[in-house]
């Protein structure tokens, strides 16, 4: 996983938020913010962790 080149660019582009960690999960990352998980990085694509209240901010924000 740390030696994934996406996963190595998210997490140093997302150190200025602070508390960014990750742990190996279903064969590749999982991306937690203070301890709460975010995305899962597999492969050579971030998927975001969505509910009610964020998902129609992500679709917004996607271009697919």
């Amino acid at each position: 996983m740390e030696d994934d080149p996406l996963h190595k660019t998210l997490v140093a582009s997302l150190a200025a938020l602070g508390d960014i960690t990750s742990r190996p999960m279903f064969g590749g990352g999982g991306l937690y913010w203070h301890g709460t998980i975010f995305g899962i990085v597999f492969g050579d694509r971030l998927y975001l962790k969505v509910d009610d209240q964020s998902r129609d901010d992500y679709l917004a924000g996607s271009s697919t």
